[in-house]
């Protein structure tokens, strides 16, 4: 690209930032929820959003319903093939009687299954917030066949919106990377079948804890 191809095109949107157009629907705005109304019940919508996309969901009463749950995803999952480096849920877990290895130093591409934390849970689309914060939280997503994911009821907000102003009212500092996932990763780009687990884990789980 030329020089003078270059300098029209930033002459253009200097131009368009300078003299913005007017909001074709101003009764439209970021702030106005047009989707769902506030729900009650948040938990019941975020499980029949989540399970709408392929998710499982759990809502745990007791250690032992956790240690029953979490078992049956892992007992034909090799010891050395967990990964887990969040230190909070690995005594959580080891309090409900879970006493399978949970490898924090494992290379995550080597392993078949991962267990993790999430900074919040979004109710009206059955998403899931992550942060590069967390413990791998920028490749525990990517890797395993399966990824568990430990939240609380406290976690459970209704919008995108609430999730990103309450993280950003506990951290000083945005971190470096947030993502959202919805659902197990799938892809249909090539002659529309559609694949699991192409760019990331074929199971997602979640195990939500009062």
């Amino acid at each position: 690209m030329s020089k003078d191809s270059k300098a029209k095109i930033v002459a253009k949107l200097t131009n368009a930032g300078l003299h913005k157009s007017e909001l074709p629907y101003p009764e439209i705005t970021d702030a106005k929820d047009i989707f769902y109304p506030a729900v009650t019940d948040s938990v019941k919508l975020f499980k029949d959003q989540f399970t709408a996309l392929g998710g499982i969901f759990y809502d745990i009463k007791s250690p032992s319903e956790l240690f029953e749950s979490i078992n049956t995803h892992c007992e034909n999952i090799d010891d050395d093939r967990i990964f887990c480096a969040d230190g909070i849920l690995k005594q959580l877990l080891q309090n409900a009687g879970f006493n399978r290895k949970l490898n924090d130093s494992l290379n995550i591409p080597e392993a078949s299954l991962c267990i993790s934390s999430c900074i919040a849970l979004i109710a009206r689309t059955g998403s899931v917030l992550f942060s590069s914060e967390q413990a791998e939280g920028r490749s525990h997503g990517i890797a395993p066949d399966i990824q568990i994911v430990i939240a609380f009821k406290n976690q459970l907000v209704f919008n995108v919106a609430e999730a990103l102003e309450k993280f950003t009212e506990e951290v000083k500092n945005l971190p470096s990377m947030i993502s959202l996932t919805s659902g197990a990763s799938r892809t249909a780009d090539i002659e529309k079948t559609l694949v699991m687990g192409a760019h990331g884990p074929k199971e997602l789980v979640i195990f939500l804890l009062d």
